[in-house]
């Protein structure tokens, strides 16, 4: 399967959200009483006003050409979830993961074992749509439990570009303010534009937030801000080995 194999809009945007996760964890909203909030303060009281809320519900569709995939994530602090399923020429595949007790759950079919978590065929195929518990020495286990935290939700808003500002709008009917942040090239994100909707009444609450860029669209929405959810615990009998090729 030509997507899941190496599923473009997996390693494109997931890895954007997850690589920006870095930028993130170091913004302070540190702004004097006597100057105005920048944009990029701005910003970042909205990630700081999300991070208060501790919990979020995410429902996002990303596209590229040829393939497209839909994720339907709960985010919490330290815990969370995501239903992911990827479509493209080839076919489809889906997975769901989930991280309760710092530990990383998935439960996957072929295409997804084998081109996120680089498993050989032989060994994926004893795992299909089997909740297994990834090993940390997989290759993919800090990649994939990131994506599924509170703080990883909002990683996206980190954007290293220029910052801007456009005209208000209603968005899902709520009043909210534009931004518009440049996203340069870099191997975990092709270079495009994140628009960004952030409530203007009330905590400066994300809204939504879409990318577009080199053929990659994105969109994420959020919802459900400070909806309290727990998880239960799969049953699982299998261990993830690290990747094998082959």
């Amino acid at each position: 399967m030509m997507m899941t194999r190496h599923p473009q809009v997996d390693s494109t945007r997931a890895g954007y959200v997850v690589a920006t996760l870095l930028l993130v964890s170091g913004v302070t909203l540190a702004t004097s009483a006597a100057a105005a909030p920048t944009l990029r303060d701005q910003i970042a009281a909205a990630v700081a006003a999300g991070e208060a809320q501790h919990y979020v519900k995410i429902v996002s569709l990303n596209t590229a050409p040829g393939q497209s995939q839909t994720m339907t994530s709960l985010a919490g602090p330290g815990i969370g979830m995501q239903v992911l399923t990827a479509v493209g020429t080839g076919g489809g595949d889906h997975m769901t993961v989930e991280y309760i007790k710092h530990t990383l759950y998935v439960k996957a079919t072929l295409g997804f074992l084998e081109g996120t978590f680089g498993l050989s065929s032989a060994v994926a195929a004893r795992e299909v749509n089997e909740w297994v518990v990834v090993t940390t020495n997989n290759p993919a286990f800090r990649t994939v439990y990131s994506a599924v935290t509170i703080t990883s939700a909002l990683s996206l808003f980190a954007g290293a570009g220029a910052v801007t500002s456009g005209s208000s709008t209603v968005v899902d009917g709520v009043r909210v303010k534009v931004m518009r942040v440049v996203i340069p090239k870099s191997p975990a994100s092709p270079a495009g534009i994140e628009t960004l909707y952030i409530a203007l009444t009330g905590a400066p609450l994300p809204v939504e937030a879409v990318f577009s860029g080199d053929g990659v669209t994105s969109r994420m929405k959020f919802s459900q801000w400070g909806k309290h959810f727990t998880l239960r615990t799969p049953t699982t009998r299998l261990r993830m080995p690290s990747a094998q090729t082959g």
